[in-house]
């Protein structure tokens, strides 16, 4: 409890309140069978990455691994995840509303 006390500011508290509807639905989202999958997947990558990338990469080696097919499946993924990103999650926002 002294921790919590000690940790948070009233605007904090305050915050935390107003949003905490928003904050359980993000942590019920992460706790899905494929979003923890997905999660586990990028952090066995990370922690078994062993990439080095030359300082000097030429515009043809880059277009010669944009044909490998994992590589474009790789991209649009990293794509439409950022397209996503720009757009408004309306689940969250007709939450608060309510």
């Amino acid at each position: 409890m002294d921790t919590v006390v000690t940790s948070f500011t009233v605007e904090d508290i305050r915050l935390l309140r107003e949003n905490i509807t928003s904050i359980l639905l993000t942590v019920k989202n992460m706790t899905q069978p494929q979003m923890l999958s997905i999660i586990d997947n990028a952090l066995g990558f990370f922690n078994k990455m062993d990439i080095t990338v030359e300082k000097d990469v030429s515009y043809f080696q880059i277009m010669k691994e944009l044909r490998n097919p994992e590589v474009k499946q790789g991209m649009i993924f990293m794509l439409e995840f950022i397209k996503s990103m720009a757009k408004p999650n309306k689940n969250l926002l007709t939450e608060n509303q309510n």
